[in-house]
This record gives structure tokens, sequence and C-alpha cells, in this order.
């Protein structure tokens, strides 16, 4: 029979608010690598991933526009996995941005390529025995501005940071992750911090952390490997900085959620299917203004 060792990693989804609102979404960041087999095997992948927001933009008694505002983040992303060693694993993702935004009747939409990320994993534990397996990851990367950022159409109030594709700074990402199974039966915990840094036009997306517990099952029929899965997920985002060199900070930005969850992944052989469902039990967003609907992840990935 083939083990699986569930791992989770999240780099977190976020809530930012841009110049020209009173209320955004959420930002562009959002890699979201989620439950991966943790075999000897290399893999490649394709995720699928699409959040919807409604956001109840108040009349600030400016220029700005303001009634219920739909908001609609698409993310297409090739990722993978190569082992290295036994213990040292390197993941990568390379995403792809569609947002929309629907505002008194007009649509908005910002796409194009995404900021790249690339993340090392060490194994600290993995300890194996005939009733009960664990393993202890810990990880670290860094996430590059390789993403569309168009700077001029924020200044000109044609567009806001969150909206954009990618974000033009460098953020720091670390991941804690442990994973304990008895027979068929596992629980898995995550704990995820993302440090972002001002971009060249001084733009701080907040400082974001994420935790996680997941309970999965295993079914195994011959070739074919099942894992339903249930599970919790609490996500934190600190306030932007509208400018971080005169520290002026965006007071209708950051926010937090706690997310039910809800989902399962296939195996046949080499080739693997997820599809993950979420819908938030609890939220407060820019001061209640900004509310997450739902989150539908699916993929499909190959391990050679």
């Amino acid at each position: 029979m083939k083990k699986i060792i569930v791992s989770v990693l999240l780099i977190c989804g976020i809530i930012n608010e841009g110049k020209s609102c009173s209320a955004c979404g959420c930002s562009a960041s959002n890699e979201y690598m989620g439950l991966l087999p943790q075999t000897n095997n290399n893999f490649i992948g394709l995720q699928y991933s699409y959040r919807n927001f409604n956001t109840n933009l108040p009349n600030d008694g400016g220029s700005d526009p303001f009634g219920l505002s739909t908001d609609k983040y698409t993310t297409i992303q090739v990722w993978g996995r190569y082992k290295i060693s036994d213990r040292i694993q390197l993941f990568a993702f390379a995403p792809y941005i569609i947002n929309t935004r629907s505002l008194n009747g007009v649509t908005t939409t910002s796409s194009g390529i995404s900021d790249m990320t690339v993340m090392g994993n060490y194994r600290l534990l993995d300890k194996k025995s005939c009733v009960m397996q664990q393993t202890l990851l810990v990880g670290a990367g860094l996430k590059m501005p390789t993403g569309t950022y168009n700077s001029r159409a924020i200044q000109m109030d044609e567009g806001l940071p969150n909206m954009q594709p990618g974000t033009k700074s460098w953020d720091i990402v670390g991941d804690v992750n442990y994973t304990v199974s008895h027979r068929k039966i596992g629980v898995n915990a995550d704990l995820c911090y993302v440090k972002t840094t001002p971009n060249p036009t001084s733009y701080k997306f907040g400082n974001r952390q994420s935790m996680s517990f997941l309970g999965f099952y295993r079914f195994v029929n011959k070739d074919v490997i099942i894992l339903p899965q249930i599970g919790v997920r609490y996500d934190h985002a600190g306030q932007d900085y509208s400018n971080f060199t005169t520290g002026v900070k965006d007071e209708m930005s950051g926010g937090w959620q706690l997310l039910g969850e809800l989902g399962a992944q296939a195996y046949y052989n080499k080739l693997g299917v997820q599809l993950i469902f979420s819908k938030p039990v609890e939220q407060h967003f820019t001061s209640g203004i900004v509310t997450m609907n739902y989150k539908i992840e699916t993929g499909v990935f190959f391990m050679f």
C-alpha cells in the first residue's frame, strides 16, 4: 500500500485597499499550494482558484463612487516540487491573474502575469512505525516582483493596488507544517507568515499570517487513493501603507477571516486531482465594508 503524508503550505491571501476607493477586496498576492502527497516523487501541476467578494462602498463626500461592488479574483498557476535530497524539497509557483470589479454598472478588469514564488522545505522530523507516521516540515521562500503593476494608473486613480496582478515588492515567506496519521486517519496543522516590503512607489501591502487545522481520511482501492478532508483556516492581514516612507497607513485596509473548508483529492498512479470549497464562518475586513462570499480551488498534477 502506498503511504501518503499530507501537507498544507499556505501562502496567505490578503485584504488591501487602494488610494482611489474607500475599501477594496483582496490583493494580487494569493498563491495557495493546497494539499500535497509527500512522497519521493517530483511533480508539476496546474491550479485554478476563484474568490468572490462584495464591497459596500460608503459615500465619503468626495468624488469617489459609492455603492455595492462585486469583486472577482481568479488565479491560474503552474506549480511544482523538485526533490533536492531526502530532506530538502524545492517548490515554485508561476501564477497568472484575472481580477474584475463591477461597480455602478461599470466593470473593470486587470489581468497579467503575477509574482512568482520559490520556497525551500526542510524535513525536520520523519518518524514512521507500523501504525503511526509523523512529519514536521519547515520552509522559507521569496516572492519576487515579476508581475504586472501599473503604478501610473494607480497614481491617476485609474486602477487599484489590490487589483494589479503583481505588487512590485520582494516578500519573505515562512511556513511550519506538522502532520500525524494513524493508519487511514490523520490531522495536519500549519502556520504561515508573510513579511512584505514596500514597492518602488512606497506602497506596502500588510504583513500576513495564516493558521490551519485539517483532518483527513484515506480510502484505498488498488491504484486509486481518495483523501476527503475537512478543516478550518484563520487568515489575518495587517494594514497597508499608502506611503511607507512617511509612515502613512491605509486605515480602511486589513482584516481577518475564519474559514470552514471541505474538499477531496484523488490519485490514480501518478495522476492527482483536487477540489476545495471554502466558506467564511466569521470575518471582519475594512471595518466590515468588505465581505468574502466563498472560494473555490481545483487543480491537477502529475508526479514523476
